[in-house]
């Protein structure tokens, strides 16, 4: 493998429980940037090109809407995968249905959850089309710190080395004069903030007629071009398909058949269906390997 083969992942927390199960989780083509404080969040994404952020909303500043609307505006491209608990997870209801946030995880989770999350962000961040001229204007506003190049040290993969060692000066995020304008941006019509709440409360598809994926079809038939809305449509499709998932990882294989039944009568897409179907029959013939 070479090292350009290799994504970045920086993560914010100071969970050491959480952050060892991250490393187990992401495999030998991912690297995993652990910095604890958020100061040094900016310095390494300008550093190299880094495009996913695991927030632990326990380290992230309060409020921690502020600190991930001031990321999205330096590094439009970032993929930000937030974890923490429910009570964490409401305040960012809407950032989370406009696709601001990427993902919610909530912990605790085993390394087989945490792998799917962060397979997904990759899918996501590889889907995203670079844009140097983007990531250029970024480095002009976040001058790079000496000695923060990741180029240079992508091949080292020294086990529990401290990124400290990394930055050897960090500044403060400060809220970008445009915030404003970029907080306008993610404005969402009534009915879809009613349907960001029904998400963050995970009332997906019931109860009937006040479940996040009927308000978000309501919203978008209203007005097609409402982007929060299909995202929303989209998450709700992946938190499906996460439960189908769960259940197998823990060895509810009829409460998976159960939950790929209703990710199918949701509209999640035939493909991610057949997905789904394919990972259930491997299971149920894992488990009569076992049995037998």
């Amino acid at each position: 493998m070479q090292a350009s083969d290799i994504v970045e992942i920086v993560v914010l927390t100071a969970d050491s429980e959480f952050l060892q199960t991250l490393r187990e989780a992401v495999g030998s083509s991912r690297r995993v940037w652990h910095v604890p404080a958020a100061a040094q969040v900016a310095d390494l994404l300008t550093a190299g090109q880094v495009r996913i952020l695991v927030l632990d909303a326990e380290a992230a500043p309060v409020p921690c809407s502020d600190f991930v609307l001031d990321l999205k505006h330096r590094f439009a491209d970032l993929v930000i995968v937030l974890t923490g608990d429910r009570a964490a997870q409401a305040p960012l209801g809407k950032l989370i249905s406009t696709g601001m946030i990427y993902r919610f995880i909530h912990k605790p989770l085993s390394p087989a959850r945490a792998q799917q999350f962060i397979d997904s962000a990759v899918r996501k961040q590889a889907a995203i089309k670079p844009d140097p001229q983007s990531r250029q204007a970024q480095a002009e506003r976040v001058p790079p710190r000496h000695g923060l190049l990741l180029g240079c040290v992508a091949g080292v993969a020294v086990a529990g080395i401290a990124i400290g060692a990394l930055v050897t000066r960090s500044r403060a995020t400060q809220r970008p004069a445009t915030y404003a304008t970029l907080e306008t941006a993610v404005q969402v019509s009534p009915l879809a903030s009613r349907a960001a709440a029904a998400l963050a409360a995970n009332h997906l598809t019931e109860p009937v007629g006040d479940n996040a994926l009927e308000l978000y079809q309501r919203a978008l038939a209203q007005n097609p071009a409402d982007a929060s809305a299909r995202t929303g449509i989209a998450e709700v499709y992946e938190r499906l398909c996460a439960r189908a998932q769960d259940a197998m990882l823990s060895g509810r294989l009829d409460l998976a058949q159960a939950a790929i039944d209703a990710a199918r009568s949701a509209g999640v897409p035939d493909g991610r269906i057949t997905l789904l179907q394919a990972e259930l029959a491997k299971s149920r013939d894992q488990r009569r390997h076992e049995t037998n």
